[in-house]
């Protein structure tokens, strides 16, 4: 992915909801499993526990709205410009947990993976231990 300049600017919650859709986006594939993890990796973060389905619902549905009017580059780098320092493991973990969810890893995910690494400054030997502890 490339350095796009961000066109949308996302509140933490929209940017942690479109790192989790551009994950199950990322390949091409939306298989169930991927869709089922984003919604466990939402309920189960703190950021959302005060959040009413519908506003959540509606997230993950801007976010698929705006990769496909923006491109999923625009959203990958917008997303990562707006999410908080103190939410990137978790983002992180997220992520992991969504592209595993398929039992498969596509080259587009383990690139994306990487991209989220170098954007946030997280070592590969923490990616690969998130991605053994999913």
């Amino acid at each position: 992915m490339s350095g796009l300049t961000p066109k949308i600017e996302f509140t933490p919650e929209e940017a942690f909801v479109a790192l989790a859709i551009v994950a199950v986006a990322i390949d091409g594939e939306h298989a169930e499993a991927e869709e089922m993890a984003v919604t466990q990796a939402i309920l189960s973060a703190e950021l959302f526990a005060s959040h009413p389905a519908d506003q959540l619902i509606a997230m993950i549905n801007n976010s698929f709205n705006w990769i496909h009017e923006q491109g999923i580059e625009t959203i990958f780098q917008s997303a990562m410009r707006y999410l908080p320092e103190n939410l990137r493991s978790e983002a992180l973990t997220a992520i992991a947990k969504i592209i595993m969810a398929d039992g498969k890893v596509s080259s587009e995910e383990k690139n994306l993976l990487s991209q989220v690494s170098q954007g946030f400054d997280i070592p590969e030997e923490q990616i690969n231990q998130v991605l053994q502890n999913v």
